[in-house]
């Protein structure tokens, strides 16, 4: 074997292993990437800590429903927790704090730092009246 051969025989895992991270990364990009569009509808900060209770309206075009989600986030827009509440089908939140950990989201009691909602598997959300 000559030195032309060896050296390529030595690089073709080092390219191979490139090549998978690169796929890898694509195939993240294409199904992971959140690509709705969110606008502030509501904030609710508690009156008990430093929180804010957060609700956007979620828009990704004709591939997906109208979506809420809420954030509980600082004052200042820094995220604490992502998806407290998440519900499709639905244009409009309202956010009350019942206490210092519980919140109610349309019409659902919770736990904003330990429970979470997720429509799509808890179908028993409650949309209010769209506006």
């Amino acid at each position: 074997m000559d030195m032309k051969n060896l050296k390529l025989s030595k690089g073709i895992p080092f390219y191979a292993i490139v090549l998978l991270f690169g796929f890898a990364l694509l195939f993240n990009w294409l199904f992971y990437t959140e690509r709705t569009v969110y606008k502030e509808l509501k904030s609710v900060k508690s009156p008990y800590d430093n929180v804010v209770l957060v609700g956007y309206l979620g828009n990704c075009g004709a591939t997906c429903p109208w979506s809420i989600k809420v954030r509980l986030e600082t004052p200042d827009g820094k995220l604490i927790l992502d998806h407290v509440f998440l519900a499709f089908h639905c244009e409009a939140v309202d956010i009350e704090w019942l206490d210092r950990v519980h919140a109610r989201i349309n019409g659902v009691v919770l736990d904003v730092f330990k429970d979470r909602l997720d429509d799509r598997v808890d179908r028993h959300s409650v949309c209010p009246q769209n506006p």
